[in-house]
């Protein structure tokens, strides 16, 4: 890529993007192939993040719905979710006594979750 100033555009970079949905998606995933999806690159996990979530707030039609929270998480996770006007509940993600990935606590906490 060859850029002629120090940042990318509004939107970021295209190519990039454009790999980060064929990630997300899978590369022959209908939505990508019908050309339904819109993309941007946001700087930075927390800014991604917030980005995402003010999103949400504006077109996601329940208003009442909760933002999930891995157990643990960056402190920043909780406050940046409130702070776009969330709610927030957490759920299993680590099973810290055996240093491992909690799959069982995860499944059970995230079956219990609002359907909406």
């Amino acid at each position: 890529m060859n850029m002629d100033h120090e940042y990318a555009g509004i939107d970021g970079i295209q190519s990039f993007r454009e790999n980060a949905l064929k990630l997300a998606y899978g590369p022959n995933h209908v939505a990508l192939q019908g050309k339904r999806v819109a993309s941007c690159q946001s700087l930075s996990g927390t800014g991604s993040l917030r980005l995402g979530l003010d999103f949400l707030r504006d077109w996601y039609p329940n208003k009442k719905a909760k933002v999930y929270v891995a157990d643990p998480t960056w402190p920043t996770h909780k406050g940046i979710a409130g702070r776009a006007g969330w709610e927030f509940e957490s759920y299993r993600y680590y099973d810290k006594p055996n240093k491992a990935f909690d799959l069982n606590g995860m499944l059970e906490d995230l079956d219990k979750a609002d359907d909406e």
